[in-house]
């Protein structure tokens, strides 16, 4: 299950935002990792009893994904 919902809870940030420069690439850097801490707060709001892992890789620019834990 984990392995599913990595590949549906993600979100490539190049594809809503297009930085033409080193700031704009830094402030899409700064806002995946913002995110990613807000997509985990509120899943572990909506889902007290389960564990979360949120990530900010570089597959295609920052790309933002959740999943839960395997246990």
């Amino acid at each position: 299950m984990p392995a599913v919902e990595g590949v549906i809870n993600h979100v490539h940030l190049w594809d809503i935002f297009e930085p033409v420069g080193e700031v704009e690439e830094h402030a899409v850097e700064s806002v995946a990792r913002r995110m990613a801490r807000s997509w985990l707060l509120h899943a572990q709001f909506q889902f007290p009893d389960q564990k979360f892992v949120v990530e900010v890789s570089h597959e295609y620019g920052p790309t933002v994904g959740l999943w839960t834990q395997a246990s």
